[in-house]
């Protein structure tokens, strides 16, 4: 699985490209020419002239909502995403942000403040993924203009027999809670209404 993400200026650009079996199984998605605006109310997001994604507190609460009833329609969930993740290798991570403002005391200041989320983050992935590679982390003050490019690769790699048996290992997982099938279909089908039985 192979990844990029650019932005430069207010235009943004994502790339996922999945790879299975020696490349017999290919799958690439690009998303160009992408936008995000907050109105006060609501997330917007905008694809090129495909017209514009609301994302409000609605959506927020019925995302974690749906997380929750996730959890407990399968047995331990969590327990298969670490040891699933654990096993995942990333082997390329490299992120390149330019940043850059009028002003030289401000332009020093959110140079600190990248430095500091791309190390943070570095390090947060580096304990829940193997690394096999040197992160390649770079942030460039601009002095004397206004200017924000930020361009992040990343390549990770698990064998598809890993994959097999975590799906194996989630379906057994299910079936130990009791309606637990019906509900996953619920929540897959109508995420509004799907509740956990008891177990």
């Amino acid at each position: 699985m192979r990844g990029r993400y650019r932005r430069v200026g207010a235009d943004d650009e994502a790339e996922l490209e999945i790879r299975a079996l020696y490349g017999l199984i290919r799958r690439r998605s690009v998303v160009k020419a992408f936008d995000w605006s907050w109105s006060g109310t609501e997330f917007l997001v905008k694809r090129g002239q495909q017209g514009v994604a609301h994302i409000d507190r609605d959506d927020v609460e019925r995302f974690f909502r749906n997380t929750r009833v996730a959890l407990r329609l399968t047995f331990h969930l969590t327990d298969v995403v670490k040891r699933l993740t654990a096993r995942m290798r990333l082997t390329e991570w490299e992120w390149h942000t330019v940043i850059g403002l009028r002003d030289a005391f401000w332009t020093a200041m959110l140079t600190g403040a990248a430095w500091s989320l791309q190390a943070g983050l570095t390090g947060f992935l580096s304990h829940r993924l193997r690394l096999c590679a040197k992160p390649v982390l770079r942030v460039e003050p601009l002095f004397g203009s206004s200017v924000f490019k930020t361009n992040l690769t990343f390549t990770a790699r698990i064998r598809a027999g890993l994959l097999l048996l975590a799906g194996l290992s989630m379906f057994g997982r299910i079936l130990r809670v009791r309606g637990g099938i019906e509900g996953w279909v619920k929540l897959l089908t109508k995420p509004d209404k799907a509740e956990p039985q008891r177990t």
